[in-house]
């Protein structure tokens, strides 16, 4: 759990610290429940026409869609519905919660089979209404979280409460709150790195499984596997070691895979890849990007934000790191003490799938950056990037890089011809270097400006992220 292992047998922490430790996580992830009532009650607040119209109504408009025609009007938020929570994909997974894949194959309505099972079977089996289901999906994605937390952030780390808290309440956090997948693959991934962190490979093929029957992981997560083997394979030249670890680790990927299609063939799909096939319905195919653009302006600021900071700094990080690669093969699930190399791994196996995942998308998607925020930062790979950056000073983000980087989205922002003028629905792209920013450098701060820096942050990042939320309800521009 705590990287600098010693080669004793003794734990690093003796089990008094260790459970005061426990308690400490424990605690942490009670205050991480705190934080639906505050975003509800912040939601809350703004449906009442007074108190929108003297705050958030005096520096934006709200989306609304009258029979598909979407526009911005002057109006407090919307109320929260069952209906109303199954706008885009989720009605798709309210679908397969209510029918598996019953009579939707060989028809036009087959491009279901590309939603996995997983998430809309433990809707089916909690037996929740939409209401329900969103608040499971947070409590998902703070079991998540506070697994990877307490993993990679250890108790010697100063202010680990605004830490814990800046982390969980990034701007791109409003996925986490819709019916949606990201709750359950944040749990299952984090399972896989506590395997891969306590060498533990039942726990690791677990996690893995129930990873590929959630989305279809076997694509940029394999790969994202085999490019980390091949990338310390430059240093090691070790073929055998490359090839069981990439078995071991691809393995349950290719088994829950399988099961996913074996499952859509017994409802009636042509074949047990037919959810590969189905992406034709999105236009995904190979394609010169044509210039960049998106589906909302919210999600364009978000993604401008993403693709700006984290794919230079990733190629940088990989090329700096490829001079520092160990020697020896790193064995993943040996008894061998090098906890500090497999967190390493780690940050390079997250590296790999951002790169991959962007790469996927600007090639098959022409251009445009729809979705990009949500499958690199709504993830436990940027988890593990954001706490390397806290706990790792030679892969740590300079304040110099943030603001190259902050420039270049905003540059990039005012002079692409799909959305160059600045307003309101830029604020996510703001807040998510200012929170990041923050989470770094918060030690810093003297103890009142932390505070105070902080509770502002969260406060505007809260406020974002109903603000998201209410474009999702009224079904406005997708996002994401």
């Amino acid at each position: 759990m705590i990287s600098n292992l010693k080669k004793s047998n003794q734990p690093i922490i003796p089990p008094v610290k260790q459970r005061g430790y426990a308690n400490k996580s424990f605690k942490l992830f009670i205050i991480g429940l705190l934080l639906p009532v505050f975003l509800f009650g912040t939601f809350y607040l703004l449906q009442k026409p007074a108190i929108y119209s003297n705050t958030l109504g005096l520096i934006t408009l709200q989306y609304i869609n009258i029979d598909g025609e979407i526009k911005k009007v002057d109006r407090p938020y919307e109320s929260i519905t069952n209906e109303k929570l199954l706008g885009w994909d989720a009605w798709h997974y309210y679908r397969i919660k209510n029918k598996v894949y019953q009579h939707i194959t060989n028809t036009p309505d087959e491009y279901i089979l590309a939603f996995f099972p997983l998430f809309p079977l433990i809707w089916k089996f909690s037996q929740l209404p939409p209401v329900g289901i969103i608040i499971l999906n947070y409590i998902f994605y703070l079991i998540g979280y506070s697994i990877l937390f307490s993993t990679f952030i250890p108790p010697k780390i100063p202010h680990r409460l605004p830490l814990f808290i800046s982390g969980l309440t990034m701007p791109v956090a409003v996925v986490y709150f819709m019916p949606y997948t990201e709750g359950v693959f944040m749990i299952t991934s984090a399972v896989c790195f506590y395997g891969i962190i306590r060498k533990n490979y039942p726990i690791y093929f677990l996690g893995s499984l129930l990873l590929a029957t959630t989305r279809p992981a076997i694509t940029i997560v394999a790969l994202a596997i085999l490019s980390t083997e091949v990338f310390y394979f430059l240093k090691h030249r070790n073929i055998a070691h490359v090839a069981k670890e990439s078995v071991l680790k691809i393995l349950p990927l290719v088994i829950g895979t399988i099961l996913v299609g074996l499952l859509q063939m017994h409802y009636g799909s042509p074949s047990i890849t037919n959810f590969a096939a189905v992406q034709k319905y999105w236009g995904h195919h190979l394609q010169v990007p044509k210039g960049l653009s998106d589906w909302s302006s919210e999600g364009y600021g978000l993604n401008l934000a993403t693709l700006c900071l984290f794919i230079p700094w990733g190629i940088y990080t990989l090329l700096r790191n490829i001079k520092k690669a160990p020697q020896d093969a790193i064995l993943t699930f040996s008894k061998e003490k090098n906890t500090k190399d497999i967190k390493n791994y780690l940050l390079i196996l997250a590296i790999m799938y951002q790169l991959g995942t962007t790469l996927y998308i600007a090639l098959f998607s022409g251009g445009n950056l729809h979705g990009l925020f949500r499958y690199l930062l709504c993830t436990p790979f940027f988890l593990v990037i954001l706490f390397t950056w806290i706990t790792n000073k030679q892969n740590t983000l300079s304040f110099k890089f943030l603001i190259g980087a902050f420039i270049m989205a905003v540059v990039i922002k005012l002079t692409n011809n799909y959305s160059s003028k600045i307003s309101f629905s830029d604020l996510g792209l703001l807040m998510l270097f200012v929170s990041i920013t923050y989470t770094l450098f918060l030690h810093k701060l003297k103890s009142k400006g932390r505070l105070l820096m902080g509770a502002t942050i969260v406060a505007i990042n809260i406020v974002w992220i109903t603000f998201m939320f209410n474009i999702f309800l009224s079904k406005g521009w997708i996002f994401t």
